[in-house]
């Protein structure tokens, strides 16, 4: 793998740490169970995702548990 791949490989990873905590801040404002549950199931399959690209790359896995506890409960950032 020659350093562009790998440079594209990282950002694509940062990338989906993103839209990780954003589908985290969605699930956390949601106002019924279904958007919940459909929210917070599209961040654990961003994360399963991922984790397997970072790995199978040899390259660091996001910190999952750190981005989560990073949005507020009420996914309302002031």
């Amino acid at each position: 793998m020659n350093d562009t791949t790998l440079a594209d490989l990282q950002a694509a990873i940062a990338e989906s740490a993103e839209e990780y905590r954003q589908q985290i801040v969605a699930a956390r404002c949601s106002m019924g169970n279904y958007d919940y549950a459909k929210n917070n199931g599209r961040a654990e399959a961003t994360r399963e995702t991922t984790t397997r690209m970072a790995e199978a790359a040899g390259l660091p896995v996001p910190d999952w548990d750190a981005i989560r506890r990073a949005v507020p409960a009420d996914g309302i950032y002031r």
